[in-house]
């Protein structure tokens, strides 16, 4: 292989562990900005439903205070009054929908079912609100049986969603260990096969160059016969040697042609003394 191709292949080659190194750490940042993010939605779940368990509980105190005002005196609520308990109901809907979107597939049973039953609770105390000033409608508000299964949904919901935001943190924690793994193997990697290609390239230049030098010296001291075929290499260096040999050749064959035409005119000029001798 010439050197060109071995430079070649040796940059090629740490290109790609860099491009190797870099890509694992991408990754692993996008795997921690996922798990992160999945790990702050589970959070963020567990708080919500707190909230939400909270508004139910005050919302149905205020609700069994009304019902019993009712019975017992003759209090009616204003507008003003009822438009804000709707309100009330509405942002308690509104945030069981936001706890919806918090979900995660696996807790998509759990908000199905707290979805259905606090469905049919707010409804139920929507219509209590708005009937609350109609006298000859009769409402027991003292069933806690609809407000019990909600509270029950919405702790496994919550539960749930703790338990995910655990499993969230394990796995954010195993990502930025493999994460941080690679890329210390990667580095090292890197520098050690950097390392081998940098001295296995210096050797064999080295030793080519040792070989080249070695073969000018004997063929500029006269040995004309001498061959550099001992260099490996069918690029720069070889034809570098090659060069050589040829140079080699065409001196060899120039002074033998030299030496021919000198014994040539040596027997000439013997000749023609012999002939003015004679």
């Amino acid at each position: 292989m010439s050197l060109r191709r071995q430079l070649t292949l040796s940059l090629v080659t740490i290109l790609l562990l860099f491009a190797v190194n870099i890509g694992t750490h991408f990754w692993g940042s996008y795997a921690r900005d996922q798990s992160m993010q999945a790990y702050r939605d589970s959070v963020d779940a567990a708080q919500l439903s707190t909230e939400v368990e909270q508004l139910l509980e005050d919302q149905r105190q205020q609700i069994l205070i009304l019902a019993t005002l009712r019975d017992t005196t003759e209090d009616r609520l204003d507008d003003e009054e009822l438009a804000q308990s709707e309100e009330a109901i509405t942002l308690i809907n509104n945030k069981i929908r936001t706890l919806g979107s918090l979900s995660h597939s696996v807790t998509e049973l759990n908000f199905e079912l707290l979805r259905e039953s606090s469905s049919r609770l707010l409804k139920r105390w929507l219509q209590f609100y708005r009937n609350y000033n109609d006298p000859e409608v009769e409402m027991d508000m003292n069933d806690p049986l609809l407000f019990l299964e909600v509270s029950q949904r919405l702790k496994e919901l919550e539960q749930r969603q703790a338990f995910i935001a655990e499993q969230r943190k394990i796995i954010i924690d195993r990502t930025i260990e493999l994460t941080d793994r690679i890329t210390v193997i990667a580095f090292f990697a890197s520098i050690f096969l950097t390392a081998t290609l940098g001295y296995f390239l210096v050797s064999y230049t080295n030793r080519s160059f040792k070989r080249l030098k070695k073969g000018t010296e004997r063929i500029g001291s006269g040995d004309l016969n001498y061959r550099i075929d001992d260099i490996d290499d069918t690029g720069e260096l070889g034809d570098l040697a090659d060069a050589f040999n040829e140079m080699s050749d065409k001196l060899r064959n120039a002074i033998y042609d030299v030496r021919k035409a000198r014994d040539a005119a040596d027997e000439a000029n013997a000749a023609k003394s012999v002939f003015l001798a004679n």
